[in-house]
């Protein structure tokens, strides 16, 4: 049996590898589409099924070039009465259900991305390698020591922890330096895949959004830069005079103090 040369190896692991890289492509890019995605279409009082299916359909007819008859109509709506009882086209019309349109409010929340920074890099406040800055000093003789044995032992000191803390901080830090990286575009590549595919109305994201360990000003105003132009690059931030609490007298609804299961009503004032 005669050795393969090394260009048929190479045809015959393109051969798999290519499909294989394309197909994996394609499901990064539309796996929304294959795990059937879809805000639920909203139900009117007459009747009429959602299902997830349908809410799919719908969401996927949004996306062609051409609208179906109907893609637009509100619904599902089913009129009182029978075809056979419409004395009128218009009324007989108006007794077919109606294809169901997408819900006039979408919400698609994001939880927790919690974007890391300097907190999580081993050198980011400090030098890198430093115990070799410690070597140069003391062969260049910068240092004081009370006998040459005493600056040889601590020579062998510092390229102890060269070797065994220096070096490895160096490789983790550039290492999570990549990762930060790369994670930003996985998150914004989540985020835009799932925003052109459901087409929601609103997005929302919940929980810790640049970390929750203390941060300089600096650092938050970088976390801030990534968070906006990287990771939810489009997105449109709520203004603040709509986020603050009213200044007046409101009230409090659904409330859980106590315990209770009944909601509570309670009066007072803004911050």
């Amino acid at each position: 049996m005669t050795p393969s040369s090394p260009a048929a190896v190479l045809r015959n692991g393109l051969r798999i590898l290519l499909p294989l890289s394309l197909a994996l492509t394609l499901y990064l890019y539309l796996y929304p589409v294959f795990q059937t995605c879809a805000f639920p279409l909203p139900v009117a009082d007459g009747g009429g099924v959602n299902t997830g299916l349908a809410a799919f359909w719908q969401t996927a007819r949004s996306h062609l070039p051409w609208r179906p008859a109907g893609a637009d109509l509100p619904g599902p709506t089913v009129a009182n009465g029978s075809a056979d009882a419409a004395s009128s086209p218009d009324e007989a019309d108006a007794t077919r259900p109606r294809r169901p349109a997408l819900a006039p409010f979408r919400l698609l929340a994001f939880g927790d991305p919690q974007l890391e920074g300097d907190t999580s890099i081993p050198n980011a406040h400090g030098p890198y390698l430093p115990h070799l800055s410690a070597i140069r000093a003391h062969l260049t003789l910068r240092t004081d020591h009370p006998s040459l044995r005493h600056r040889v032992r601590q020579i062998l000191h510092d390229a102890v922890d060269l070797l065994f803390d220096d070096v490895p901080n160096t490789v983790e830090s550039f290492r999570k330096r990549l990762d930060l990286f790369g994670n930003d575009f996985y998150l914004a590549h989540i985020y835009r895949t799932l925003r052109w595919w459901t087409r929601p109305t609103h997005v929302a994201v919940l929980g810790d959004l640049v970390g929750s360990q203390w941060l300089t000003d600096d650092e938050f105003d970088r976390r801030s830069w990534r968070y906006w132009n990287r990771v939810f690059r489009g997105g449109e931030r709520v203004p603040d005079d709509v986020a603050h609490l009213p200044d007046g007298n409101y009230v409090v609804t659904g409330s859980l103090e106590g315990g209770g299961a009944a909601a509570a009503q309670t009066s007072g004032r803004g911050a």
